[in-house]
């Protein structure tokens, strides 16, 4: 038994996978795809339902680089994740719902065609890197919903490895911890 951790076997036992491998979201790929954007890491895109997670920038980011995207998607990827969470698309009902709904984007005009989307003949088939990887990440993000996000360690030397995993309820619970911690510290 090896003490080795698969980081793609890693992501698929958590079900942090679409039940395809994802790329390990590294300090330095992630750094690397925010410099896509102009906006702010911390920047709130919207709420993700129907657990109600808050999507910043980073964690589109983090979405986007385990879904494969290049930086130069991470626009696209914002701008469909913001129509995604109107109020007219109601994405509750869809992650809701028991029937076959879905949400397509089309995006169009010159960026689409710098970035490389396709929107000729099978263009929702395999082949298309900026076509599967896009619709990828927000799916991901959807099926998320920003409970849990992999901890991974930024040192070169270690090649991504994954070292947590950072949960909403872990945060709770350590926040918890660290007011009990200050109140006491006060009341002595």
């Amino acid at each position: 038994m090896s003490s080795v951790v698969d980081e793609f076997e890693f992501f698929l036992e958590k079900e942090w996978s679409d039940g395809l491998p994802v790329v390990t979201p590294t300090q330095a790929r992630v750094e690397r795809m925010l410099e896509g954007t102009r906006l702010g890491p911390s920047d709130i895109v919207g709420v993700i339902p129907p657990v109600m997670g808050e999507a910043t920038v980073r964690t589109v980011a983090i979405h986007a680089v385990m879904a494969g995207c290049k930086p130069e998607y991470l626009p696209v990827v914002l701008g469909g994740m913001r129509l995604m969470l109107s109020p007219e698309l109601n994405l509750n009902a869809v992650q809701g719902t028991m029937g076959s709904a879905a949400p397509l984007m089309i995006v169009n005009g010159p960026y689409a065609a710098k970035i490389g989307l396709h929107g000729g003949n099978g263009c929702f088939g395999p082949g298309f890197r900026a076509n599967a990887t896009i619709g990828r990440a927000i799916r991901l993000m959807a099926q998320h919903g920003f409970q849990r996000l992999p901890v991974v360690n930024a040192d070169p030397a270690s090649d991504g490895q994954v070292v947590g995993v950072l949960t909403r309820a872990g945060i709770i619970r350590w926040l918890s911890d660290a007011d009990r911690s200050t109140r006491h510290a006060t009341q002595d």
